[in-house]
């Protein structure tokens, strides 16, 4: 007996990675939230830069949306979604390796703009 109803398309090609690249900017969001505002304690940061600094990743992102979206219109999905990962890696990289309150922002602004192509990432399926 057959069901009534639309019939299941295969996912396309690349989904999982695809899927992989969305998931790895969430997580890059997150992770870090729970010890952020006691990292930057430890930089001499008052609550209203901590703040900031929770907020400057998705700042970040919204700033960078528009831009990753055009770019990824210009050189294609790929390219940008690579560019995007090599980001959240050195975004996170610097949050973990600062040594001070400057470069632990540099670092979340990285991430956040790297974070922007979730857009572009759904645009690619």
């Amino acid at each position: 007996m057959r069901r009534s109803g639309p019939e299941r398309r295969p996912l396309p090609p690349g989904f999982g990675v695809i899927w992989s690249t969305v998931a790895i900017d969430l997580i890059g969001f997150g992770i870090v939230l729970p010890i952020l505002p006691r990292y930057a304690e430890e930089f001499g940061a008052d609550p209203a830069m901590i703040g900031l600094l929770v907020a400057s990743f998705s700042f970040a992102q919204m700033l960078a949306a528009p831009l990753v979206g055009k770019l990824s219109d210009r050189i294609g999905r790929k390219p940008v979604l690579i560019m995007s990962l090599f980001g959240t890696a050195v975004g996170s990289l610097l949050t973990g390796l600062a040594g001070s309150l400057f470069l632990l922002f540099a670092g979340r602004l990285i991430d956040g703009a790297s974070g922007a192509s979730v857009s572009v990432a759904q645009a690619a399926v």
